[in-house]
């Protein structure tokens, strides 16, 4: 009760207080640094590496596993996940907190000298997470035929996303995922 009494007594200092608060507001408002979609940076990197037709077996020995014995030796470097999968692999780094920006550089550096003295290796694509990456929209096509999927993927799908005036390259990548189901035998006795 006795500070709203004092808030009216006062109606001069409240008001130019009140006024106060709005002009430093609105120039606080028009000087503060906007972006519709700012650059996020999260700490790692994905590396995606294309072997052609290439085993499991044959990708997780010649690829996977001496990949991720190189990156284990850069300084900044704190976990590396991968997933090995049939014609490729699919790595990924998680950088230190307050790891120096070069270092995704001389991970790019360490990935394309290793895709050089590999025969095996058709295509290697490293990118930093963040919302600064080259691809910013990632679409999951799956539940149906491969084959049919690939087709509209391709023929319909890219076309209509590069027409657009704000696509610059669209890019296409998938896993196949093989499965077996076991069922035991019913026995007749």
């Amino acid at each position: 009760m006795k500070l709203l009494k004092y808030i009216i007594k006062r109606k001069v200092f409240i008001s130019l207080l009140v006024i106060l608060i709005i002009f430093l507001g609105s120039y606080a408002f028009l000087n503060l640094d906007r972006e519709l979609t700012p650059v996020v940076d999260l700490n790692g990197a994905s590396i995606e590496v294309d072997a052609g037709d290439l085993t499991v077996a044959d990708v997780k020995s010649n690829i996977t596993t001496p990949l991720e014995q190189e990156l284990q030796k850069i300084d900044g470097v704190n976990k590396i996940e991968s997933t090995t999968y049939f014609g490729g692999s699919s790595i990924q780094a998680s950088f230190e907190d307050g790891y120096d920006k070069d270092l995704g550089r001389e991970l790019e550096t360490i990935v394309q000298s290793f895709k050089n003295n590999s025969s095996v290796i058709k295509k290697v694509d490293v990118s930093r997470n963040g919302s600064g990456t080259k691809y910013g929209f990632i679409l999951d096509i799956s539940g149906g035929d491969m084959s049919e999927m690939t087709e509209f993927a391709s023929s319909v799908l890219k076309p209509r996303l590069e027409q657009l005036p704000e696509v610059q390259d669209v890019k296409f990548s998938g896993i196949k995922d093989l499965g077996m189901i076991l069922k035991e035998p019913k026995n007749h006795y």
